[in-house]
């Protein structure tokens, strides 16, 4: 088997097992009466495993750089469509009116931030690293597997959320509604994320637009602290555990 088809097959085993421990994430946080028990298991069965390890482990072993632009303009403008993602992420919803409305405490934020980082980074390098990036890679420079490598980048996304909403018992239209957003969303964050080709620079930016408008609904701020910090620690281990399984990345890919 080739190197392509053997990241191919790698790259989808890692879609398909978020996708799915995603959803029994959702299922085993909406049946369990503990809230500690139910947020510790969604990141020790989805977050840290198929959100962060695995995606970290296939692009380490396959030699698939995290960051690795060609060129300053096209990271500029990769920037600029970043500040376009963040206008209709968070200006063009009513996730500022419903913030200032409801502000919330510098605790509630830092609880935000250690459920939202890692989840954020997880559908980061799903969506907008190592689908992409294969897409590009196996059909070339060209500008059309730039704009099929942004579509694959949308509807990863939006397929996510399709998860998030079916698992969580949502009526069927909101679940279309939201998909089709965040999928139409991901077009935009999907071409940033093409023309920086940068992790570190898309994933702030994804995250930032995740955590402002998951705050406009005021649903997770009675979370488990321990449950939180437990979770964070664990998900920074599956981040660091591919650095010392694979000491030496493969050959650079893509």
């Amino acid at each position: 088997m080739s190197k392509t088809r053997k990241i191919l097959l790698w790259t989808l085993i890692a879609y398909a097992t978020f996708l799915c421990s995603w959803g029994a994430g959702m299922v085993i946080s909406r049946t369990m009466a503990s809230r500690f028990w139910s947020l510790l298991l969604f990141y020790a069965i989805y977050i840290a495993p198929f959100g962060l390890f695995l995606p970290l482990l296939v692009s380490r072993k396959f030699g698939i750089e995290p960051h690795k632009p060609r060129g300053k303009w096209r990271t500029i403008a990769g920037i600029g469509v970043f500040i376009v993602f963040i206008v209709f992420g968070v200006f063009f919803s009513d996730a500022l009116p419903l913030i200032s409305a409801n502000p919330p405490t510098l605790a509630i934020i830092i609880k935000y931030l250690l459920l939202f980082i890692p989840m954020g980074l997880g559908i980061t390098l799903q969506c907008f690293f190592l689908i992409p990036r294969l897409t590009e890679n196996k059909l070339g420079s060209g500008w059309w597997s730039a704009v099929i490598a942004v579509i694959a980048s949308g509807l990863a996304l939006g397929v996510c959320f399709f998860v998030d909403r079916f698992f969580d018992a949502a009526p069927m239209k909101e679940v279309i509604e939201v998909s089709a957003t965040m999928g139409a969303l991901g077009l935009v964050c999907g071409t940033g994320a093409l023309l920086t080709r940068s992790v570190y620079i898309t994933a702030p930016v994804f995250i930032t637009v995740m955590v402002l408008n998951t705050l406009s609904e005021a649903k997770y701020f009675d979370e488990s602290w321990g449950a939180l910090i437990a979770g964070f620690l664990l998900s920074a281990l599956a981040v660091v555990l591919p650095l010392l399984i694979i000491k030496k990345p493969g050959r650079k890919f893509a």
